[in-house]
Protein backbone atom coordinates (compact mmCIF):
# COMPACT_ATOMS: atom_id res chain seq x y z
CA UNK A 1 0.00 0.00 0.00
CA UNK A 2 1.05 3.61 -0.41
CA UNK A 3 1.20 4.07 3.35
CA UNK A 4 3.71 1.25 3.67
CA UNK A 5 5.98 2.54 0.96
CA UNK A 6 9.48 3.91 1.31
CA UNK A 7 8.32 7.26 -0.06
CA UNK A 8 6.41 7.78 3.17
CA UNK A 9 9.42 7.08 5.39
CA UNK A 10 8.29 3.60 6.38
CA UNK A 11 11.14 1.39 5.18
CA UNK A 12 10.80 -1.97 6.87
CA UNK A 13 14.43 -2.90 7.61
CA UNK A 14 14.42 -4.46 11.12
CA UNK A 15 11.66 -2.23 12.46
CA UNK A 16 8.95 -3.10 14.94
CA UNK A 17 5.63 -1.37 15.28
CA UNK A 18 3.30 -1.68 18.28
CA UNK A 19 -0.39 -1.60 17.37
CA UNK A 20 -2.76 -1.06 20.26
CA UNK A 21 -6.23 -2.36 19.54
CA UNK A 22 -4.71 -4.43 16.77
CA UNK A 23 -7.07 -7.40 17.07
CA UNK A 24 -9.94 -5.81 15.15
CA UNK A 25 -11.16 -2.87 13.11
CA UNK A 26 -8.72 -0.14 12.15
CA UNK A 27 -6.05 -1.65 14.38
CA UNK A 28 -6.26 -4.99 12.53
CA UNK A 29 -6.05 -3.14 9.21
CA UNK A 30 -2.86 -1.45 10.46
CA UNK A 31 -1.45 -4.83 11.54
CA UNK A 32 -2.15 -6.25 8.06
CA UNK A 33 -0.59 -3.23 6.33
CA UNK A 34 2.60 -3.32 8.40
CA UNK A 35 2.90 -7.13 8.18
CA UNK A 36 2.41 -7.00 4.42
CA UNK A 37 5.17 -4.38 4.25
CA UNK A 38 7.61 -6.65 6.08
CA UNK A 39 7.55 -5.00 9.50
CA UNK A 40 7.73 -6.90 12.78
CA UNK A 41 4.33 -6.27 14.40
CA UNK A 42 3.48 -6.37 18.10
CA UNK A 43 -0.26 -6.44 18.82
CA UNK A 44 -1.32 -5.08 22.22
CA UNK A 45 -5.04 -5.66 22.79
CA UNK A 46 -7.50 -6.72 25.50
CA UNK A 47 -8.89 -9.17 22.94
CA UNK A 48 -6.11 -11.75 23.12
CA UNK A 49 -8.22 -14.36 21.31
CA UNK A 50 -8.83 -11.99 18.39
CA UNK A 51 -5.14 -11.07 18.28
CA UNK A 52 -4.15 -14.76 18.15
CA UNK A 53 -6.71 -15.38 15.40
CA UNK A 54 -5.41 -12.45 13.32
CA UNK A 55 -1.81 -13.58 13.77
CA UNK A 56 -2.76 -17.10 12.68
CA UNK A 57 -4.61 -15.77 9.62
CA UNK A 58 -1.54 -13.74 8.65
CA UNK A 59 0.79 -16.67 9.15
CA UNK A 60 2.06 -15.28 12.49
CA UNK A 61 5.56 -14.85 11.05
CA UNK A 62 6.92 -11.59 12.46
CA UNK A 63 3.84 -10.99 14.62
CA UNK A 64 3.95 -11.08 18.41
CA UNK A 65 1.23 -10.12 20.83
CA UNK A 66 0.27 -9.45 24.40
CA UNK A 67 -3.01 -9.00 26.19
CA UNK A 68 -2.98 -5.34 27.18
CA UNK A 69 -5.57 -2.95 28.55
CA UNK A 70 -4.24 0.49 27.59
CA UNK A 71 -6.20 2.09 30.43
CA UNK A 72 -3.74 0.42 32.86
CA UNK A 73 -0.29 1.97 32.75
CA UNK A 74 1.44 -1.10 34.17
CA UNK A 75 0.02 -3.28 31.36
CA UNK A 76 1.20 -0.77 28.75
CA UNK A 77 4.67 -0.68 30.32
CA UNK A 78 4.82 -4.48 30.31
CA UNK A 79 3.65 -4.71 26.68
CA UNK A 80 6.22 -2.16 25.50
CA UNK A 81 8.98 -3.95 27.42
CA UNK A 82 7.93 -7.20 25.75
CA UNK A 83 7.81 -5.55 22.31
CA UNK A 84 11.37 -4.24 22.53
CA UNK A 85 12.90 -7.53 23.76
Amino acid sequence: SALGSREHGMASSAKTVVVTGGASGIGAACVRMFADSGWQVFIADVNAEGAHELAANLGADGIRLSRCDVSHEAEVDAAIAQAIE
